[in-house]
Formats: structure tokens, sequence, C-alpha cells
């Protein structure tokens, strides 16, 4: 009986470290798969490093333009005039391909490609300075860079955090991939979480009731 204890014993030990052994393996490849995931997405992401996408604008609203190339030229260059002439090409444009929406329903979004990275990112910064335009009949949209959806929804989550935020008067942005930025006296915070980012806010007595 002692011996066949043994054998139990010993039967259960190697199982426990073949077990052991998988768990650790597992880890490895779940952490190998992380990485391998944000490659995938960096890559995608720098495909669409001179996209930009439009939200807001009418369904039909581009009809009378030759094309949706000229009609996103012509409406950047009468939104923004010191951005025009030859430097302002745009290879590609299209609306996203969902279905066309009903009317009274939200527009689909208008994607961009312009030849020239420089130009697009001073398109981002006079639309970050500006948060809206308005254009045509006080109709108002928005542009922002054109991102992989999953990057998107990782923004997503601070959604609640950046409420709060222009509530007080706080400014905030994203650093690439998805680091929140809040900016308070002057000085820029970094957060990779939302529970960390509203412990920050916590912290300050007049926002903590709206954090809670």
């Amino acid at each position: 009986l002692n011996k066949r204890m043994e054998q139990i014993e010993d039967r259960v030990s190697g199982a426990e470290f073949d077990i052991g052994s998988l768990i650790r393996k597992n880890e490895d490849q779940v952490k190998g798969n992380a990485k391998l995931w944000d490659k995938i997405m960096d890559l995608e992401a720098k495909s669409r490093h001179k996209n930009f996408r439009i939200f807001g604008v009418p369904e039909g609203d581009e009809k009378e333009a030759e094309h949706m190339e000229s009609f996103v030229k012509d409406l950047i260059a009468q939104l923004m005039p010191l951005i025009q002439g030859e430097a302002l090409v745009v290879e590609r444009a299209h609306r996203t391909l969902q279905t066309r929406p009903e009317v009274g329903q939200r527009p689909r979004v208008i994607v961009a490609k312009l030849q020239n990275f420089k130009l697009k990112e001073e398109i981002l910064k006079l639309a970050r300075e500006a948060r809206n335009f308005e254009w045509n009949k006080g109709q108002r949209f928005q542009i922002f860079q054109d991102l992989p959806k999953e990057l998107i929804d990782r923004r997503r989550k601070f959604h609640g955090v950046r409420k709060i935020c222009r509530e007080h008067g706080l400014q905030t942005g994203f650093r690439y991939p998805a680091i929140l930025l809040i900016t308070k006296n002057r000085q820029t915070h970094r957060f990779t979480d939302e529970e960390e980012a509203r412990d920050f806010l916590r912290d300050n007595p007049p926002i903590m009731e709206a954090c809670r």
C-alpha cells in the first residue's frame, strides 16, 4: 500500500509539473500574440498615416462636385484658407462602406488620403484648435486622424474621463497609440488606464464628485 501511495504521489507530482509547464507556455504564447497584434495594429495605423476622417458632412453634399476628391479639396480650402494650392493634393476620398443611411440618420464618414503627410498634420492641428467647423448653412462637422477600429475602441474607453476634464477646463489629447494626455497647471500627465486617470482627477477636490 505504501509503495502504491508513493507511485500515486509521483504521478501527481509529475502531472503538476506538466500542468505548470503548460501554463507557462500558454502565458508566453499570450504575450507573444499580444506583441504580434500590436505590430499588426502599428502597421495598419502607419498605412493610414496620410489619412483623415471627416464626420458630419450630410449625404449628397458632394453630388455637385466632379468627384469626392475634388469635393474634399474644395471643402478644406474653404475652411482653412492657408491650406490650398498645388500642395493640397487629395489622392483618394470616399465615404465609409456602410449602407447609405435614411434621411435624418447620421451621415457616413468621409475618409480622405492626402499626398503630403505634413499638410495632413497641419489640417489635424487646425481641426483640434477649432474642434468644430461650420459650413453650408450652419452644418457642423469634425476632422480626426484615420485610425484602426481597435485603436479607436481603446481611446473610446477614456470618453468619460475626457468629458469630466472638459467640464472642468482641463485640456486633453492622445499620444499614439492610446495614451491619454491631461494638462493641468501647465503640466501634462500621461495615462494608459482609465482608472488611473480617474484616480488622478480624484486628487483634485473640485473634480472629485464627478469622478465618483
